[in-house]
């Protein structure tokens, strides 16, 4: 089963990147560009999920460069509203960014958190 295969390198991957901390890249953004561009190359070849690749790029941008700014705006705190998204590094060129690996644009993810809290409070 090729997906399978697939699907394997993917959980194998996002576990390294979700539990890969801050002693292994450190403040070593080359080491860590080199992995994105990895995965980033598997992303546009179909074989990992692109929405998991942005928020493991977003995460890392906060949590091990203690950046303020994500690439994708894709990783939310308790305190983003559902109107809003993270800040970002480049906001004119973020949907670019999100077309490009195949994931919503900006607004849509918008309008789809916000029909989701509509939904349930009509429930």
């Amino acid at each position: 089963f090729p997906y399978r295969q697939e699907f394997y390198i993917e959980d194998k991957l996002f576990a390294l990147f979700l539990h890969t901390t801050s002693e292994i890249f450190g403040n070593d953004s080359l080491a860590f560009e080199n992995y994105r561009n990895k995965i980033h190359d598997l992303v546009l070849q179909g074989k990992f999920n692109p929405n998991i690749y942005a928020i493991l790029v977003d995460r890392f941008y906060i949590f091990h460069f203690h950046s303020d700014y994500e690439v994708y705006g894709t990783f939310r705190s308790f305190e983003t509203k559902s109107d809003e998204i993270p800040k970002v590094l480049d906001p004119e060129k973020v949907d670019e960014l999100r077309k490009e690996i195949g994931i919503k644009s900006v607004q849509q993810e918008i309008d789809m958190r916000l029909k989701k809290e509509n939904d349930t409070k009509t429930k």
